[in-house]
């Protein structure tokens, strides 16, 4: 008999756990989306509930979940600039919720994080979002540490289908037009750490699988993958046919560092057999062509 899994949240992320968990577990989808179509999507892979923006009733519907996926909560770096103050309301709304709704549940809780939250560059380590990351984690060590076992996994810029933020949408968005020039903000030279969606979700069931043995506490997953913004843009380029040439990026700074260091002090989980980037480039321009023609 199949165990059931409940996952928090209707984002990207969830989307895609949703997909890919479906004949590993019975899921439980929470969200707080009242659209038809999330409420469509998530019931083709499991029963989709939906409770009001301070998840009142969570605590009912848990049912024999033996493991719960939090992906709400987390935010994009560049909605968060855009506006900060709801951001960090909305962080403070959901951890308090779910402390309130989950304090006596005894099955494994799993929480999603930012690797910006450990990041030392000084660009980055006083950044409104890197604050809100640790303040979140935080609030979760604080209510969750002395009565359940818990997991904060720190995510790097994880791509995949379903996601209508980041990199990846803008660059398809801007290609899509037929232009001379396709402007992108930085220099180019910014690094970053990727990883596709499908590694994150092996991860998370290894955790759920091996419960007992693992320590409470926060990770790092972190992937061999860490390439400039440019040589990402240019992979877009090719697989499009469009002229590398073309490609300009602004004197404007995008707020994203050239250089990774992470702080030692954190467990790492360090992905070695992922999916390459290239492969996860495709992918992505296969579903965005797909969603565009819809």
């Amino acid at each position: 008999m199949k165990k059931t899994l409940l996952i928090l949240g209707t984002g990207f992320i969830a989307k895609n756990l949703a997909e890919i968990y479906a004949k590993k577990f019975n899921l439980v989808i929470v969200g707080r989306s009242n659209h038809q179509d999330v409420k469509e999507f998530f019931n083709q892979y499991g029963k989709y509930i939906r409770l009001d923006s301070r998840l009142s009733g969570l605590k009912k519907k848990i049912f024999d979940a033996k493991t719960i996926i939090c992906t709400i909560g987390k935010g994009s770096y560049f909605y968060v600039q855009q506006d900060p103050e709801k951001h960090f309301n909305n962080i403070i709304k959901i951890t308090f919720s779910l402390s309130r709704e989950l304090c006596n549940y005894n099955g494994s809780l799993i929480f999603l994080s930012s690797t910006t939250a450990s990041l030392i560059n000084k660009e980055l380590k006083n950044s409104f979002y890197a604050i809100s990351k640790n303040f979140f984690e935080k609030i979760i060590h604080s209510n969750f540490s002395e009565r359940n076992k818990y997991f904060i996994f720190r995510l790097p810029t994880v791509v995949g289908k379903y996601n209508r933020k980041q990199l990846f949408w803008d660059i398809m968005k801007k290609f899509k037009k037929s232009q001379k020039k396709y402007y992108f903000l930085g220099t180019g030279n910014e690094m970053r750490n990727y990883c596709d969606i499908k590694d994150v979700a092996n991860i998370l069931i290894k955790f759920v699988k091996k419960r007992p043995q693992i320590q409470s506490g926060l990770y790092e997953i972190r992937s061999n993958q860490v390439l400039k913004v440019k040589k990402i843009i240019k992979k877009f380029a090719i697989n499009l046919k469009k002229n590398i040439n073309s490609i300009t990026f602004s004197v404007q700074n995008n707020f994203v560092f050239n250089k990774l260091k992470h702080d030692k002090k954190v467990n790492v989980i360090n992905l070695k057999k992922i999916t390459p980037i290239d492969k996860s480039i495709k992918e992505y321009i296969y579903w965005f062509n797909k969603l565009d023609k819809i």
